[in-house]
């Protein structure tokens, strides 16, 4: 990022490696931005907005403090607002051991960027807030993946940041226009930041959010700050200095702690304590004579809602075998945390937009019971 806007102003940089990244995207997952929902996209859109904010505050942060590195560590404070973040979104509650590897990365990346005393201007307090805004474009990112067509959320997500970008470049910067040089030495950056740091990275990070929870990934994505160092000092002559190793050790074992059996000894501890119980939803539904073959087609769209529907922790199944005159075709099993999360996953956009009209249209008739097990 520092190497373009040597060479262009800041929002014609942003424009250019999000729309061709954006288009890139769009032309490999066309279909799947097609069938995104009304109100997943609407969850795209708002990615985009939060993304053009994080960019912008983090570019210009770069450009005004004049240090990338510190730039670095500012924005990197988005592990720490994560989880505090997933709790109001996805009620997701921050484990000890999430508080824990939160601070050793904010640690761990202050030691690796920061050479010096640390002293705030302006383009520091843009990066602080670039950094809030990250934490954001990961939650939202989280509800994009949960609207069913990701890559295709994705694609209109920066598509919809390098259009705001353009706007800005056109209203702001016309007057830099003709001063601007197009040679392959100050070309080849911005195709970089387009290719690999846009369109590669952001779809690397959107299928890893499918697979962990936001504040994992809040933690992952601080190896950032490990790799931008180590290329540093393999590319660009930085020095290896015994504070840079420390971190390095920091933001790794943070990650360990995070993914590994290491940070789930906080979990242990806990559940030997309070064995919790859960709120055990079924429901039987009993299918019209002229839609039994959907059956199958059934089962398959409500255990589509795992992973979707966040408070439903785990999703099971059940065809009738018998088909005995009194006996109902299908039986839906739903594991919540308690009735509150019940009340939520009756309300979430999947299973009320899309799951529960198929089952009224096909049932004939259902019967539920909700326990505490």
């Amino acid at each position: 990022t520092k190497g373009s806007l040597d060479d262009f102003p800041v929002f014609f940089v942003l424009t250019f490696r999000f729309l061709i990244g954006g288009a890139l995207l769009l032309a490999v997952f066309h279909q799947d931005a097609w069938r995104l929902t009304w109100h997943g996209f609407l969850w795209a859109m708002l990615l985009g907005a939060v993304t053009v904010a994080a960019y912008v505050l983090q570019t210009y942060g770069i450009d005004i403090s004049g240090s990338a590195s510190k730039s670095a560590f500012l924005t990197g404070t988005y592990c720490v607002f994560v989880p505090f973040m997933g709790y109001v979104f996805f009620r997701e509650k921050p484990g000890a051991h999430h508080v824990l590897a939160a601070i050793m990365c904010l640690i761990g990346v202050g030691l690796i960027s920061i050479d010096g005393g640390l002293s705030f201007n302006a383009g520091d307090l843009l990066s602080l807030a670039g950094g809030i805004f990250f934490a954001l474009q990961i939650i939202v990112g989280k509800k994009v993946i949960q609207s069913g067509a990701m890559m295709g959320g994705l694609a209109v997500a920066l598509l919809a940041t390098g259009v705001v970008c353009g706007i800005c470049s056109v209203l702001f910067e016309s007057e830099a226009y003709h001063a601007m040089s197009f040679t392959w030495k100050s070309v080849i950056p911005l195709l970089y930041l387009a290719v690999i740091c846009t369109c590669a990275a952001q779809s690397f990070q959107i299928v890893g959010q499918k697979l962990t929870s936001a504040n994992e990934t809040a933690v992952i994505l601080s190896l950032e700050s490990v790799f931008g160092a180590l290329f540093g000092v393999a590319f660009g002559g930085d020095a290896v200095t015994a504070r840079m190793i420390v971190g390095f050790v920091l933001v790794f074992a943070a990650v360990l702690i995070c993914e590994t059996k290491m940070g789930r000894v906080f979990e242990r501890k806990k559940r030997r304590k309070e064995k919790k119980k859960m709120i055990r939803h079924v429901v039987c539904f009993r299918f019209k004579e002229s839609e039994k073959a959907a059956l199958g087609a059934a089962k398959e769209l409500l255990l589509s809602m795992n992973g979707r529907v966040p408070t439903a922790k785990k999703i099971s199944v059940h065809l009738d075998e018998l088909r005995s005159p009194r006996s109902f075709d299908l039986m839906l099993e739903v594991w919540l945390d308690d009735f509150a999360a019940l009340e939520e996953y009756q309300r979430d956009a999947y299973h009320a937009g899309t799951v529960k009209p198929f089952m009224h249209e096909k049932g004939e008739t259902s019967i539920s019971m909700d326990f505490t097990e």
